[in-house]
């Protein structure tokens, strides 16, 4: 699960089409903003770049260390929630089984189904 997820990393990072005759381009004579430098060249293929190499390394490093803390996580808490059956919940067991028992103990047909799964087991 930890590598597909670190697979969609590099997959993100960048803007582009799988299919190559998709891509698209700015044309030559398109307009800058004037509220922008208007000196400064505008550079679409940057902006396609989401996430540079420094920044993926970095998340595919964080993402790992918190998947380790918390599998180490989840795994002190199933054993510290493992317990035993106290010894009295058996004795509320049989008092609240016994009318149970006793029917099935003195029921001759109840008790010959007992006796048979009791053999073949």
């Amino acid at each position: 699960m930890a590598d597909e997820t670190l697979a969609l990393i590099p997959l993100y990072a960048k803007i582009e089409p799988k299919n190559p005759s998709n891509a698209f381009s700015l044309p030559s004579d398109v307009s800058i903003d004037a509220s922008l430098d208007p000196d400064a060249d505008f550079d679409f293929p940057s902006t396609l770049v989401i996430f540079s190499e420094t920044k993926k390394l970095d998340l595919e490093n964080r993402f790992k260390r918190d998947a380790d803390a918390y599998y180490v996580e989840a795994k002190r808490s199933v054993v510290s929630s493992v317990a035993q059956i106290p010894v009295w919940m058996y004795g509320v067991l049989v008092v609240l089984g016994w009318n149970e028992a006793m029917y099935v103990l003195f029921n001759p047909l109840y008790l010959l189904f007992l006796v048979l799964l009791a053999s073949s087991a």
